[in-house]
Parts: C-alpha cells; sequence; structure tokens
C-alpha cells in the first residue's frame, strides 16, 4: 500500500503511557507494515533485518511494542486494525478492477489490450570477465530464497528455490539491485495482475525477475514508493 490512514486520537490514546521513542518505533513498525502488506516474522533475526533494528536498545523497544500492539499466530504477528484495513483495500481494488473489466467488454470499441511480459532467456556469462564480478555473496543467495517465499506468500503458489527461480535474481542483484526493490516489483505486480486470471499466470521468477522485464518494472515504481 502507497498509504494508510491513521485516526490520531485513536493513535495518541493507545501511545499514551509510551516514550517518544516507542511512539516512533511502533510508528515505523505500521508502515513497514503496510508497505509489506502481510504480518512480521516471529522469527527475530529476520523480523530485525525486516525493520533495520541493528542495536540491543531497538531490539527491546520493537520487543516491548511487538507484546503491546501485536497479535502472535502462527509464527507471525499480527496487526488487527491494519489487516482489516489491508483487506478493505484488497477488496476494493478487486472490485474496482472487475467494474473495469465489465466496462471494456460492454464497450463497442475494444481497448489496446496490455502486452504480456515474456520471458527472456538470462545472458550467459562471458568466459573473459574476472571470476570477481560473477561471484555470488552469500547473503545474496540467502535473500533470493526469501524472495522466492516472499513471492510464494503474496501469490499462494509454490515455486521452488531451484537454481532456475533463483538464477535471475542473483543476476539482478549483481546488477545493483536490493532486496526491498524485488519485495516492491513483487508487490505491485500482484496488485496489478492478482485479479486478472490471464495475467497471474505471469507472476512467476522467469518473467518477473529477466533482465527486461525487472528492468521495466523496476523503473515504473514512483521516487516516493522507493524512498
Amino acid at each position: 500500500m502507497h498509504w494508510f490512514p491513521i485516526y490520531t486520537s485513536d493513535y495518541i490514546g493507545a501511545t499514551l503511557d509510551c516514550s517518544f521513542d516507542e511512539i516512533t518505533a511502533y510508528a515505523w513498525m505500521l508502515i513497514v507494515y503496510y508497505e509489506r502488506q502481510e504480518p512480521f516474522p516471529a522469527d527475530r533475526k529476520r523480523l530485525f533485518r525486516i525493520l533495520r533494528c541493528e542495536s540491543l536498545e531497538q531490539q527491546r523497544r520493537v520487543e516491548g511494542i511487538l507484546s503491546r500492539f501485536f497479535i502472535e499466530r502462527d509464527g507471525y504477528f499480527y496487526q488487527e486494525k491494519a489487516e482489516i484495513v489491508i483487506e478493505k483495500q484488497a477488496v476494493s481494488h478487486k472490485k474496482r478492477v472487475e467494474a473495469g473489466r465489465k466496462g471494456g467488454l460492454s464497450n463497442a470499441k475494444a481497448m489496446p489490450k496490455q502486452p504480456e511480459p515474456e520471458p527472456e532467456p538470462e545472458p550467459k556469462p562471458s568466459i573473459k570477465k574476472p571470476s570477481v564480478s560473477c561471484s555470488v555473496k552469500p547473503n545474496h543467495a540467502v535473500q533470493a530464497k526469501e524472495i522466492i517465499n516472499f513471492l510464494n506468500e503474496k501469490t499462494g503458489k509454490r515455486f521452488r528455490d531451484t537454481p532456475a527461480n533463483i538464477a535471475p535474481i542473483l543476476a539482478r542483484m549483481k546488477e545493483g539491485y536490493a532486496d526491498r526493490d524485488f519485495r516492491i516489483v513483487i508487490a505491485r505486480k500482484v496488485r496489478e495482475w492478482g485479479a486478472d486470471e490471464k495475467m497471474m499466470g505471469y507472476l512467476r521468477p522467469k518473467t518477473l525477475f529477466n533482465a527486461t522485464n525487472f528492468n521495466q518494472y523496476a523503473a515504473d515504481v514512483p521516487e516516493v514508493e522507493n524512498g
């Protein structure tokens, strides 16, 4: 989500006995929660990485916010009000898409169809390149698997972290793309294509992450969303 409602009286009332640092931490956690549109993992290592918590003090503060404003269930932390808002937005978006589709079908002059993304074969690495430039950082391999998991969570599919699915992600990481870039592109494409049965089929690694498509998808992300 690019925005979320905040009811100031409710927020202030709920945080009356919180310190300034705790209020700031809670606001940041809500921003990240709405951006990801999914609950936080209970695994602390993943959670602190998502929230960019580096110091022990920051991590203790997050623990306090979790225990007070979030509910742990099945290995995840849920913020109930945020879940309601996210669900309402998803339903509203689906209705708009369906209404637009019906309106288009009833129109005598059909609008041009959205071009279907076609996967391109990954360019083979040049043998002449230094071995250093082709090396894969260990954390990139871990992040690539987490990106596949994120895609599965968003689409309800079961892609495996096979070499064929991981390779294009690693190739894009070598080009300078970060974990957050992949998540933003995935979330945007799920919102755009998720209600279209035909386009839903293109929510797959070989289409999303190939060089031409991913560069275009990432370029389409507004600066505000990238900021």
